[in-house]
């Protein structure tokens, strides 16, 4: 699933393209999950890091779409994203 992912994110900073859709909301939850969130086995988070695209996904959402409320991984959104016409 990574690599299918991986393969059709490739070099856009979105899963829509320059704007995200829905697609990019569901990618995010599965994928920041397995690059956040300390699991019992680290194969997943491996895997992940394999695919420098998924990992700056994750990255670049996080910091478009939520900040850090007291450092202790508590975050909020941000705001809303305009519906795409």
């Amino acid at each position: 699933a990574l690599e299918a992912l991986a393969v059709r994110l490739g070099d856009a900073p979105f899963f829509g393209g320059r704007r995200p859709c829905s697609l990019d909301a569901l990618a995010f939850a599965y994928l920041a999950t397995i690059h956040r969130c300390p699991l019992p086995a680290d194969r997943l988070s491996r895997a992940l890091a394999a695919h420098a695209n998924l990992v700056a996904f994750c990255e670049r959402v996080s910091t478009a779409y939520f900040q850090d409320v007291d450092g202790g991984g508590e975050s909020v959104p941000r705001g809303p994203v305009e519906p795409r016409a």
